[in-house]
């Protein structure tokens, strides 16, 4: 059997509703289909379950949602997908990744067009419930599962620099950020010097507009237009299409960022890496 414990005052401004997950002392967290609460006056107390119940597979919660696996269908190099997937990380939202071989003409099943009848990644599945484009993804998963995370300010006018900073990369910046990496990754051709001319002019030039001279892209905290910048500058540095010594505030701004999420390496470096594999045949 559980045992009672006094937690603390109900303020008057919460209703029950409100009590879906609580930290425990022990660091246990519970949620509210094991719990029962018990309120005398303004008082309130919480019947903490045995330890056979706490090794159930329970679902977590997060406001005023629970949280369920979603399925991600991704491709491991892509931009877009690792956005997505870094934030899932750092909101805490579990996902299955779900690879897409676009080469084999995995997106075009009908399974998966029924899904996304663009044939695109990412594409986020969450209960049935499918969304697609990157940006969409995104707000879909901070609006959900963590509509009060500082990652996407509450203030209009930080959260519109935000929007406006994800909307500038998938729309303005990505089509010539991809029109200069697919002959490359594609074709295996390197690039020539008007190439490399036009997608600093066009590519990282663009960046730089974006991340300001401040710490962060948006106010003095860490947001998802960080999130997504960092993923995005993440190819062009790491594969060498991107001068440090070129771009020295877009380097840093790089370091810097990167330093600060803790789940880059574990989402990030794969890719990479196999994208750092595939230049390696260049010609």
């Amino acid at each position: 059997m559980g045992r009672w414990r006094t937690l603390g005052h109900l303020p008057g401004n919460i209703s029950l509703g409100r009590l879906l997950f609580y930290q425990q002392a022990e660091g246990v967290a519970l949620t509210f289909p094991l719990l029962t609460v018990d309120v005398t006056g303004n008082r309130f107390h919480v019947k903490q379950p045995c330890h056979s119940e706490l090794r159930r597979p329970q679902r977590a919660v997060r406001g005023n949602c629970a949280v369920m696996t979603v399925d991600v269908y991704h491709t491991l190099g892509s931009p877009p997908c690792r956005t997505v997937r870094v934030l899932a990380k750092l909101l805490d939202v579990p996902v299955n990744l779900k690879d897409l071989d676009l080469a084999g003409k995995a997106n075009h099943k009908p399974e998966f067009v029924k899904l996304n009848p663009f044939k695109k990644v990412p594409t986020l599945v969450d209960d049935g419930f499918p969304v697609y484009e990157s940006n969409a993804i995104l707000y879909y998963l901070l609006n959900k599962y963590a509509p009060d995370t500082p990652l996407y300010p509450k203030c209009p006018k930080a959260r519109a620099k935000v929007d406006q900073i994800l909307a500038t990369i998938t729309s303005t910046i990505q089509p010539r950020y991809f029109g200069f990496f697919r002959p490359r990754f594609y074709d295996l051709k390197k690039p020539t010097p008007e190439e490399l001319t036009q997608f600093e002019e066009n590519v990282l030039r663009g960046f730089q507009h974006l991340i300001r001279e401040g710490n962060y892209a948006v106010g003095d905290a860490l947001t998802v237009a960080d999130v997504a910048l960092v993923v995005y500058l993440s190819t062009p540095l790491e594969l060498k299409f991107a001068s440090p010594e070129k771009f020295p505030e877009l380097a840093a701004y790089y370091n810097r960022i990167k330093g600060e999420i803790p789940c880059y390496e574990e989402v990030n470096r794969p890719g990479i890496e196999l994208m750092l594999k595939r230049i390696e045949s260049l010609t």
